[in-house]
């Protein structure tokens, strides 16, 4: 492999994994709505695409495991359709709260 195939692969493999972690983000997903992004048959397909992630060589680089869960999400249009609404968004954010807070308390804390 050439060295400018390595640099323009290693450049879509970043581009890629910023986008998909940026799913992590609820008011992220939101904008996406807004902006009709969840109409467009080609962005639904990139989406699809973007399913490599959840193979275990490629999720070991993923920081926000959460947005592989809503890249699964987003496959379901009654979810996308949902997302126009604040309210979900602030559904989404409280409850990732909720769980990392959960996830950080020591085994002792959680008994309490």
């Amino acid at each position: 492999m050439d060295v400018e195939k390595k640099r323009r692969n290693k450049a879509r493999f970043e581009r890629e994994l910023e986008f998909v972690q940026a799913l992590a983000n609820p008011y992220y997903l939101q904008t996406l709505a807004q902006q009709g992004l969840f109409d467009n048959v080609s962005f639904l397909r990139y989406l699809e695409y973007l399913a490599y992630w959840k193979e275990p060589k490629y999720a070991k680089f993923v920081v926000f495991p959460q947005s592989l869960v809503f890249l699964d999400a987003l496959a379901d249009a009654g979810f996308r359709q949902s997302l126009l609404h604040v309210e979900t968004a602030q559904m989404i954010e409280r409850d990732q709260y909720a769980r990392w807070t959960a996830w950080r308390k020591s085994p002792q804390e959680a008994k309490k």
